[in-house]
């Protein structure tokens, strides 16, 4: 690996617990700030030593998921500081740090931060869910007084 000018980017190479699609996510974030100059690209003895640290028997990269995520998050300034988002919003706080681990984490500031990601973080359980409901709602038709009477006919017929 002797690029005079860092120029290349392998995004994506990496074995992992968790999705590779968001961990190419996250790379491809950290190389476009150095691709731009908005972050210095790592002295290669570095990059060097953590490569030989992480490369497994079978020649690939073998990476914790969250840590990796973390660790690249945290060098291109998209890491959210779970302590200080209890003080700025409690809820929101204590979803991520008791909640599913979410890539939306990584988009709540930083660069190309999302404006809809604390929404999305709070809606991932009734997107999970959502596919798993039957499709009556028995709620909504004691909400409705019985007054949907197609659907109060199908849930007659299921019993």
């Amino acid at each position: 690996m002797d690029l005079k000018h860092p120029t290349l980017a392998i995004i994506g190479f990496v074995e992992s617990q968790g999705p590779i699609s968001t961990i190419a996510e996250s790379q491809s974030r950290w190389a476009a700030r150095i691709f731009s100059k908005n972050l210095k690209f790592p002295n290669k003895d570095i990059i060097m030593k953590r490569m030989k640290s992480k490369v497994t028997r079978n020649t690939s990269v073998m990476e914790d998921y969250i840590e990796y995520m973390n660790d690249l998050a945290e060098e291109y300034g998209a890491k959210p500081e779970i302590s200080t988002l209890f003080f700025k919003d409690f809820y929101l706080g204590l979803t991520c740090l008791t909640g599913p681990f979410l890539s939306y984490q990584y988009r709540l500031n930083g660069p190309h931060k999302w404006d809809e990601a604390r929404k999305t973080i709070f809606e991932c359980s009734d997107r999970v869910m959502h596919p798993l409901s039957s499709r009556i709602s028995i709620s909504k038709l004691f909400m409705n007084n019985n007054k949907n009477l197609r659907d109060l006919e199908e849930l007659k017929g299921r019993f």
